[in-house]
């Protein structure tokens, strides 16, 4: 059974593909817009980095609830490996040289730099293997290993969600409530209230 009318009379394999083909447009749309936006300063940094957060984890999960109930571990696998191919790719092109950078086809450096201005703070491509590569890596897993638990609904309410929240709402509202934890930066309290409640809101809605 889907829960997508138009997709019922499609079969198993159908159903799979049709899932990881909307993520696919999805997220690459994400990143496309918000990269964009950015680099076009019509958004801040950090509204175009977490906003592609967001959006990236929302159309993975509404995508994700186009595989067939019961047998959705092909499209799940085909998600994943997705996943540690961009893996792969951020770590090859986080460390490369200038040089090495220029050699890149015009269209697809022109790519990799809407990528930086979409998912990087500072957008320098180094950045990739921070905590745009903890993201997918925990993805990866998630989406194999906890699809059908309820942990995974929580887990990912959090991690798309609050933590897309978290950050905007921190520095705009965080002013004189802010504290350090560790190494873990600068955290604030109206930030940490929106990571809960942009959790909890997934939980109950997703």
């Amino acid at each position: 059974m889907n829960p997508y009318p138009v997709l019922r009379d499609l079969t198993v394999v159908e159903q799979n593909v049709a899932g990881v083909v909307a993520i696919i447009i999805g997220v690459v749309g994400s990143v496309e817009v918000f990269g964009f936006l950015g680099e076009q300063k019509w958004v801040s940094p950090v509204i175009s980095r977490k906003f592609t957060h967001v959006s990236v984890g929302s159309c993975m999960l509404t995508g994700m609830s186009c595989f067939p109930l019961g047998h959705s571990w092909p499209g799940r696998l085909g998600i994943s490996s997705i996943l540690m191919v961009f893996l792969f790719a951020f770590a090859f092109l986080a460390h490369m040289t200038d040089q090495q950078f220029a050699k890149l086809p015009p269209l697809l450096a022109a790519r990799v730099r809407r990528l930086e201005k979409a998912c990087c703070r500072t957008g320098k491509r180094i950045e990739l293997m921070g905590g745009t590569f903890l993201y997918c890596a925990v993805l990866a897993q998630l989406v194999v290993f906890g699809w059908t638990s309820p942990l995974n609904v929580i887990s990912f309410s959090v991690l798309i969600i609050g933590d897309g929240l978290a950050d905007p709402v921190g520095r705009t509202f965080g002013g004189g409530m802010q504290y350090r934890v560790g190494n873990f930066g600068t955290k604030s309290l109206p930030g940490n209230l929106a990571c809960f409640l942009g959790g909890m809101a997934g939980v109950f809605f997703l």
